[in-house]
């Protein structure tokens, strides 16, 4: 049971990461494009606007991404706290023995 309680932890820390990485990838990327387009061939102002969008993309998408990872870390803290609850009923049914009410809902 320790096991698999540790082997969620980790998934679950793994998970939490991913967004976060992704954050910095997506705003690594539009940095990256807005100099290419601030050093393209194209007139200076067409130049500026294609980084200032380029730019602006990357933030949207990082702040999207920011927002998925908020939504993440809730889910995975109720799934926590639901396993911590299973592991505490099930503590204490095997130490006191069966609960007639957990029987009485299986039946219904």
């Amino acid at each position: 049971m320790n096991e698999r309680l540790s082997e969620v932890r980790r998934e679950t820390d793994v998970g939490a990461e991913i967004p976060r990485v992704s954050a910095r990838i997506v705003l690594t990327a539009a940095t990256a494009l807005a100099v290419v387009a601030l050093l393209g061939g194209a007139p200076g102002g067409a130049r500026v606007g294609s980084a200032a969008a380029a730019f602006a993309v990357g933030l949207v998408a990082a702040f999207g991404i920011a927002q998925i990872g908020r939504i993440s870390r809730d889910r995975t803290r109720e799934q926590i706290e639901t396993w911590n609850s299973l592991v505490k009923k099930l503590v204490a049914q095997t130490a006191t023995g069966p609960d007639d009410s957990i029987e009485k809902s299986e039946h219904q």
